[in-house]
C-alpha cells in the first residue's frame, strides 16, 4: 500500500473534535464501497470497516488498510463461524454464528457512516459486553439527529443497518445509491477542507 500521509479518518475526527461534513462523507463512502467491491470480487472478505482503517493518501483517495482483518475473515470462513471484531461495529447475525462477511461488512460500514457523522459509533460509551447485549436486543441504530442530514444520507445509512440480512443493501446497490452516485464538488477540495479544519482544531488544544 502507498503511504497515506493524512492518516486515518479516525485520527482526523479526533483532531477535529466534530463529525465530518456530509459532502466529505459522500466521497469517503464512495471510495470505501469501491474498495469493498474490489475485495469481494477477488474473494477477500473484510471482517469489518471502521474509521480507524480508512486511510487517506496525498491525492485524497481513501483506502482500506486493515488487511489483518481480511486474513482473519478468510480463516473464519474456512474453519469456523465466530463473532469476532469490536462489538460496536459487529453485525448482529455474527452473534448467531452466521459468518457471511459480504453482508456483515455492510453493517459495519453503516456504523462507520454514523461514526464519520458523529465521531463515535453508537453505544461506544457502553462496556463491550453491554454493547453486545444491546446489539442483540435493540432495533438497529440510527443517526442521533436525522434532521441534521439529507434524506439521502439517512436512507443510505438505514439501508446498511437492516438487522434482517435479506433486507440489507449490498455493495452494488449502495454504489448506485443517490448518496454516492450523485456527488457534486471536487473530492480534493472537499476532503482537504476537512483535513485542514482538523489540523487547525488540533493546534488549539
Amino acid at each position: 500500500m502507498d503511504y497515506c500521509e493524512f492518516g486515518s479518518v479516525e485520527s482526523l475526527l479526533d483532531s477535529a473534535g466534530e463529525g465530518m461534513p456530509e459532502a466529505a462523507i459522500r466521497f469517503v463512502s464512495r471510495d470505501v464501497l469501491l474498495a469493498l467491491a474490489f475485495l469481494l470480487e477477488h474473494s477477500c472478505p473484510l471482517k469489518e470497516v471502521r474509521c480507524a482503517n480508512i486511510l487517506i493518501d496525498s491525492k485524497f483517495n481513501c483506502k482500506l488498510g486493515d488487511y489483518g482483518a481480511v486474513e482473519v475473515a478468510k480463516e473464519i470462513m474456512s474453519k469456523r463461524s465466530s463473532a469476532v471484531g469490536l462489538p460496536y461495529w459487529l453485525a448482529p447475525e455474527l452473534l448467531e454464528g452466521i459468518a457471511d462477511f459480504s453482508t456483515a461488512v455492510i453493517w459495519s460500514f453503516g456504523i462507520t457512516c454514523i461514526e464519520m457523522a458523529e465521531i463515535l459509533p453508537p453505544n461506544y460509551q457502553m462496556h463491550p459486553m453491554r454493547a453486545l447485549f444491546m446489539l442483540a436486543k435493540n432495533a438497529a441504530p440510527k443517526l442521533a439527529d436525522e434532521t441534521k442530514w439529507s434524506p439521502e444520507f439517512v436512507q443510505f445509512v438505514d439501508s446498511c443497518l437492516q438487522k434482517d440480512v435479506a433486507s440489507r443493501a449490498d455493495v452494488k446497490f449502495l454504489l448506485k445509491h443517490q448518496f454516492v452516485g450523485n456527488i457534486s464538488g471536487r473530492k480534493e477540495e472537499v476532503i482537504s477542507s476537512f483535513i485542514n479544519s482538523a489540523k487547525q482544531s488540533s493546534r488549539t488544544f
